[in-house]
């Protein structure tokens, strides 16, 4: 089968004289939907006519067959199935007829009167004008939205509003309601049985005066229909509504008693007491409303409400009691155990003024014991008294003070004189003084020559720098235990790690030494250092 869409505009169409009635499309094209019509010509079946959208008619008419002749209307297509369509004559069942068919409307068909003995339509020269079977049709209603059916246009009531006069289509007919939804003069209205909306007196007691409710007849009515009607200015919260009147029991809760008085909620009645632990506030903020309906008052409620019976870092706990903990100070401690930490008194120190002899004299190498020494330092991260000097002061003429806390005379060994730190980049750095630093922890050749420096740190300037730098640290507090170390002028090996923000690259650590011929110490990093990475250093003699 070959067909052929035939959808032209408009101003196309309508190049044809008018050889029949137009249909008239304002009843048939619903302006919502906006899809066009079409109706079979009344007696040429090439023609066709269109009702556009916007309610103007045409008449259209199919292509010319090659060998003459035209095309046949396809009037099984609709708009939303692919028409208007013209199609070859022996696949539609269509015959023209006689040109005084022309009297028909657009909507029916012209038959003879012999295919339809029982209609009552009027026969004219053999031929009568029925509505086309199965289609949409016209009858007393203004919208076409009639079918029909053995030629007879079955229609409802009404097919809009316009049908109704004073009322509206509902369903195909008229009236003012089919159901109680279509009713809105109040929320509750119904729809009679006669199609007339009903608006009670009210639907809720909300409808009504504050003085009145809603009753069953959905009529307001002067009292109140459940509780929740008789709260207000002139009832209690918890009025109960009786007999359709309010009445107010002595009490709701505990503001409507005196002071020293409770509100029982189960007979809503004052009594002497309290009802629940709010009511014992005045007394103490924990106060507690116990048997009996009385307050009772714990020894405390926070900290501060353990008085003078208990040290000055007494602590309230959860079950109200008050604790002394063993100290609050190092006064609260005893001489054997000294230091009150984390309210414990432990032994130790906490500075070097904690332990005996630290301001006393040390002596030779073999009297750093604990029971030969005659100086001790405070070893701070253990918390414990050590053999050992605090500073030059401690050491004998001569001496100093070197950072693992022994006295040596100057020049008698090759001490750590200081460390550089070369730096290509440090990315994402602080930037300022304070950055953190390099901790190095250093291995002699011979055990157990070792130690570790303190943060490599500046704090008067900025020793990382994302260009590229390089840092020299001589001094005590920063070299820690590695001051004036004596690792028989040689690193063997060790490592590094750093304490700042940002990736550090260090390109090599330079070890120097207080005999100007001891060759220097110069270590390498594998790699760049994050925060609190370490890497193992690789240390050979500066070349």
């Amino acid at each position: 089968m070959l067909a052929f869409s035939c959808y032209t505009s408009a101003e196309d169409c309508c190049q044809i004289d008018l050889d029949a009635p137009p249909p008239e499309c304002e009843r048939f094209v619903d302006p919502i939907l906006g899809i066009p019509i079409f109706f079979q010509h009344q007696f040429n079946c090439s023609r066709y006519w269109m009702c556009n959208t916007d309610l103007s008619d045409c008449l259209c008419e199919c292509p010319p067959m090659p060998g003459g002749g035209a095309l046949t209307f396809n009037y099984n297509l609709d708009y939303e199935h692919g028409g208007p369509t013209c199609d070859w004559p022996f696949n539609i069942d269509c015959e023209n007829k006689p040109n005084y068919c022309s009297r028909c409307e657009a909507w029916q068909a012209c038959i003879e009167c012999s295919e339809c003995p029982e209609c009552s339509e009027t026969c004219s020269d053999g031929y009568m004008c029925v509505c086309r079977e199965g289609k949409q049709c016209q009858g007393d209603n203004y919208l076409a939205c009639g079918t029909c059916t053995n030629h007879v246009c079955l229609e409802p009531d009404c097919c809009s509003d316009q049908d109704c006069p004073g009322s509206k289509c509902i369903d195909g007919k008229c009236g003012e309601c089919q159901v109680d939804s279509d009713c809105h003069g109040t929320d509750c209205s119904t729809c009679t049985a006669a199609g007339v909306c009903v608006d009670p007196d009210c639907c809720t007691d909300k409808d009504c005066a504050s003085n009145e409710y809603c009753s069953d007849a959905q009529i307001c009515v002067v009292g109140c229909n459940e509780d929740s009607d008789c709260p207000n200015d002139n009832q209690l919260t918890c009025s109960k509504c009786q007999s359709n009147s309010c009445t107010d029991p002595e009490c709701c809760d505990d503001t409507d008693c005196n002071a020293n008085q409770y509100c029982d909620t189960a007979t809503n009645i004052c009594k002497d007491g309290c009802n629940e632990d709010t009511d014992c506030n005045s007394m103490m903020t924990c106060a507690m409303c116990g048997a009996g309906n009385q307050c009772t008052t714990p020894e405390c409620c926070a900290d501060n409400d353990c008085g003078a019976n208990h040290l000055p870092c007494s602590e309230c706990q959860a079950d109200n009691i008050c604790t002394d903990p063993e100290c609050c100070a190092d006064v609260d401690c005893p001489s054997n155990k000294p230091i009150c930490d984390n309210h414990l008194c432990v032994p130790g120190c906490l500075e070097n003024n904690d332990c005996p002899m630290y301001d006393g004299t040390c002596g030779g190498d073999n009297s750093y014991t604990e029971e030969d020494s005659t100086c001790f330092y405070c070893e701070v991260d253990e918390m414990s008294c050590e053999p050992g000097c605090v500073d030059d002061t401690n050491c004998p003429d001569g001496q100093v003070c070197t950072g693992l806390h022994r006295c040596k005379t100057q020049g008698s060994f090759t001490a750590l004189e200081d460390i550089v730190i070369e730096t290509s980049s440090c990315v994402g750095c602080s930037g300022t003084n304070n950055e953190g630093g390099v901790v190095i922890h250093m291995e002699g050749k011979y055990d157990p020559l070792e130690c570790t420096t303190a943060p490599l740190d500046h704090k008067d300037q900025v020793d990382y720098e994302n260009g590229g730098d390089s840092a020299t640290f001589k001094e005590k507090e920063p070299l820690g235990e590695c001051y004036l170390v004596n690792l028989q002028a040689e690193v063997h090996g060790g490592d590094i790690t750093w304490k700042g923000e940002g990736t550090l690259t260090v390109s090599k650590v330079t070890i120097s030494w207080s005999d100007p011929i001891a060759r220097p110490s110069v270590c390498t990093v594998p790699g760049p250092l994050q925060k609190d990475q370490t890497l193992a250093m690789t240390c050979t003699w500066e070349k």
